[in-house]
């Protein structure tokens, strides 16, 4: 099996996430043993695990990282308002209302209305009367 085709079959592709999850682990060998397939299709099903989902990144020493639970899915949020904010910048069109609606709807940050001062730091005391609408990282993000 060539190594494009076996990053290509679903079925092998589920079957190799399945397999990560299960050892919370991410290898070729590993892959290799467990599937019964070349390094090149074991390394092709990797790659494109680390570019399809948060599961597993590659790292620069070549080696694949697995990551799950909540550093998984803070990484997966960061990402994906990453990716939403450079896309924007190609187009040159970015301004602050479209970061706080791109971090709220990543699950970054949430939208509070505050009728007071929320500490010596607070801007919004010295910026605006109350009650004023302010953006804070949400519990998720930080």
């Amino acid at each position: 099996m060539e190594a494009d085709d076996a990053a290509l079959t679903d079925d092998l592709f589920h079957q190799a996430v399945e397999l990560v999850h299960q050892h919370r682990a991410a290898s070729t060998a590993l892959i290799q043993r467990h599937l019964r397939i070349g390094w090149r299709a074991a390394e092709a099903l990797l790659e494109r695990m680390a570019a399809e989902t948060m599961v597993v990144r590659k790292m620069q020493n070549g080696l694949y990282l697995y990551i799950h639970g909540p550093i998984g899915e803070e990484l997966a949020r960061l990402t994906s308002f990453t990716r939403e904010v450079l896309s924007a910048l190609t187009t040159d069109r970015v301004d602050a209302d479209q970061l706080r609606a791109a971090a709220i709807r990543h699950g970054l940050a949430k939208e509070t209305t505050v009728s007071a001062r929320c500490g010596e730091a607070c801007a919004c005391a010295t910026l605006f009367e109350f009650p004023v609408v302010c953006f804070r990282p949400s519990a998720a993000g930080g």
